[in-house]
């Protein structure tokens, strides 16, 4: 049980210690402060805090919830945030991930440092969990305070129109229709999603347990509520599915991930997909019916562009980004060096030999010693900014490292980003720029 204490008389307190009068608590708390900042989402955030404090959810537990209360007012929570423990997959390398969520402070008791607080013990705990990166999704800016940078895409990428839509020709069938996913599915999707990680960078990894728990784990009016539908061919048999949002959110049916098995391809079965979506709002939404499909980022770039290359579809220029932490990079870089190695093998640094020393100016750089191609050792050190064969600021290496950007183009906005030949070509080949299918678990 966790408990320390505050200035101004303030305790943090973990779930664990706080036991039932803060479990109860604080889905009110949630509520109350979202509501008070015109969040017109305020009672599903709720919702979703009721179903993270239940004790159902298949990764947080009751020693990942803390909150900050004030003795002088019972006791009152007065700031909060949570940790939801998952496993990401980097190409095929598994790793361990905190996510803080819900962070939230009551506007009393604000710019007091209590965030800075809550942030500490939640990355202290996602450490102790093994945990390399702690991921958030947040507003802009604030959380590069705590060591994240803003390094894989997010959010909304395409917008298309129900308008759009071609129909079905007079007299075809649909080759592929949608159904509501079962327990019985759970295999499948595990299988399909293993599928999209030879593709994609970034993905999450759903134990068994985590996926009967997306299906019918939560409350329907959470903002956390899902609907994953299974892509069905003219067989009966499943072939890939799509999560939707199971309500409409400001006129548009949120399409958060869309994933193919072997079976079958995005070019066959887009069009169905999109009309399938269509049917289902028409069922479901009644008189909310939404405008538009919204793609969001976590999918295979040829749905992207099946979407936005549709006449009156409109592509994001510009998407929003997961923040990212790695507070021990040599560590993260030895876990992935299987994939490291892989890349520079048969590049232009194949069987490298040497190493490359990355300056970040203000903070701790990092050496990299190869040996015929392997890496050999990672450590974390003052690199001397005239022996660096590169240099980068704040945390903008992780932007490589997750393949959001190039040295090069951080380079274009960055005048201080600076990477020589060889460390251009050995980053290059190492960080090669890749989209990323992440879809966390909230």
């Amino acid at each position: 049980m966790m408990e320390k204490q505050l200035a101004d008389g303030l305790i943090l307190r973990s779930l664990r210690a706080g036991g039932d009068p803060l479990r109860a608590q604080l889905p009110e708390f949630y509520d109350q402060v979202f509501a008070g900042e015109n969040e017109p989402d305020h009672g599903l955030l709720a919702a979703w805090a009721q179903d993270l404090v239940s004790g159902d959810h298949p990764t947080v537990t009751a020693d990942d919830i803390w909150c900050v209360v004030d003795p002088a007012q019972d006791d009152r929570i007065v700031s909060a945030l949570l940790l939801i423990p998952q496993v990401w997959r980097y190409e095929d390398v598994a790793f361990g991930v905190g996510r803080p969520e819900i962070v939230a402070t009551h506007p009393d008791y604000r710019r007091r440092g209590l965030v800075r607080a809550l942030m500490t013990v939640a990355h202290e705990r996602s450490e102790s969990l093994g945990h390399l990166v702690q991921g958030i999704t947040g507003i802009p800016h604030y959380y590069r305070q705590f060591g994240y940078t803003m390094a894989v895409e997010l959010d909304l990428r395409v917008l298309l129109p129900f308008t759009a839509l071609p129909k079905l020709p007079e007299g075809e069938t649909p080759q592929y229709t949608l159904r509501p996913a079962t327990l019985s599915d759970v295999s499948s999707l595990s299988a399909w999603d293993a599928f999209l990680a030879q593709t994609s960078l970034l993905t999450a990894v759903r134990a068994p347990d985590v996926w009967r728990y997306e299906i019918d784990g939560k409350r329907a009016v959470s903002i956390a509520a899902r609907e994953i539908l299974i892509i069905v061919d003219q067989r009966g048999q499943g072939v890939g599915y799509v999560i939707v949002r199971n309500f409409p959110a400001r006129q548009n049916m949120a399409v958060f991930t869309y994933v193919v098995g072997p079976n079958s391809s995005y070019l066959a079965t887009f069009h169905d997909v999109a009309r399938g979506l269509q049917a289902y709002a028409e069922a479901h939404y009644a008189d909310q019916m939404p405008l538009a499909l919204a793609f969001e980022a976590a999918m295979h770039p040829s749905a992207l562009t099946l979407a936005h290359r549709l006449m009156g579809a409109w592509q994001r220029p510009q998407p929003y980004a997961w923040y990212l932490r790695v507070p021990n990079l040599p560590r993260f870089m030895q876990t992935i060096a299987p994939v490291l190695e892989r890349r520079l093998k048969n590049s232009g640094a194949h069987n490298y030999t040497g190493e490359i020393a990355i300056s970040f100016y203000n903070l701790k750089g990092l050496r990299l010693r190869f040996a015929d191609g392997r890496l050999a050792e990672v450590r974390e050190e003052n690199v001397e900014w005239e022996k660096a064969q590169a240099w980068f600021p704040w945390h903008l290496f992780l932007n490589i490292v997750f393949g959001f950007q190039s040295a090069d183009e951080i380079s274009e906005f960055l005048t201080e980003a600076v990477a020589g030949g060889k460390a251009t070509v050995l980053l290059d080949a190492l960080f090669p720029k890749r989209w990323s299918a992440l879809y966390g678990l909230v």
